[in-house]
């Protein structure tokens, strides 16, 4: 008889072959969306370059509204994006211009909400020559208003710092008295009166206020 080869086993699929992790099915989630966002910047910035290379006498509305868009689609200039930046990158390449002078545009519509008011408000700012230094006038009017109101927040909190520090002088002469009642004569009273009278001169000179530091029997009594 012919000999009939034995056929192999059939593979069978336990259903593990080609199965993904979790872990594995995030991963590649999050780089076809990461893919599918850096595409669609690409037609974004495709479609501000051909505006670009098209423009014609709207030089300073065209930066201005391309400074709002780029707000409106990264947040305001003031915070700082890794995915901007690319995009910044790459508009910077298909428009031929500096990514400072892309920034500067970020700030131009940051600082004025309306384009329209900005011309009504800024007539001779007309140019973007002029619109770049206007920029760089309000940024270090900020700069200085800032580091004005922090010498004055150092000024106010330096004498809160003194008055803590006479605070802390008058809790150590407390602390350093003892804290059972000592017994007094009339001789020693005069030495003690003489003690309370330096201590309440050197606190009106302190805090610029009238003290009366008095001593009856078994009472003090301090007020200012």
């Amino acid at each position: 008889m012919p000999q009939v080869d034995n056929p192999e086993p059939a593979i069978e699929d336990d259903g593990q072959q080609g199965a993904f992790t979790d872990d594995e099915r995030s991963v590649g989630l999050a780089r076809a969306s990461e893919e599918e966002r850096f595409q669609h910047d690409r037609e974004w910035v495709k479609r501000l370059g051909e505006r670009w290379r098209n423009h014609h006498n709207q030089d300073l509305r065209l930066r201005y509204d391309t400074g709002k868009v780029l707000n409106d689609r990264f947040g305001p200039p003031t915070s700082r994006l890794p995915r901007g930046e690319r995009v910044m990158e790459m508009l910077a390449e298909e428009t031929r211009l500096d990514e400072s002078a892309l920034n500067r545009m970020r700030w131009f519509a940051h600082r004025f909400p309306d384009f329209e008011k900005f011309k009504a408000s800024h007539t001779d700012k007309c140019s973007w020559n002029k619109v770049t230094l206007l920029l760089v006038e309000l940024s270090q009017q900020e700069k200085k208003a800032e580091a004005a109101k922090g010498t004055s927040s150092a000024k106010r909190s330096k004498p809160s710092q003194e008055v803590q520090k006479i605070v802390r002088s008058l809790q150590t002469v407390a602390k350093a008295l003892p804290t059972e009642q000592v017994p007094v004569d009339e001789v020693s009273l005069v030495d003690v009166d003489a003690g309370l009278r330096k201590l309440c001169l050197a606190l009106e000179a302190s805090i610029g206020r009238n003290v009366t530091i008095s001593i009856a029997q078994a009472t003090e009594c301090v007020t200012s």
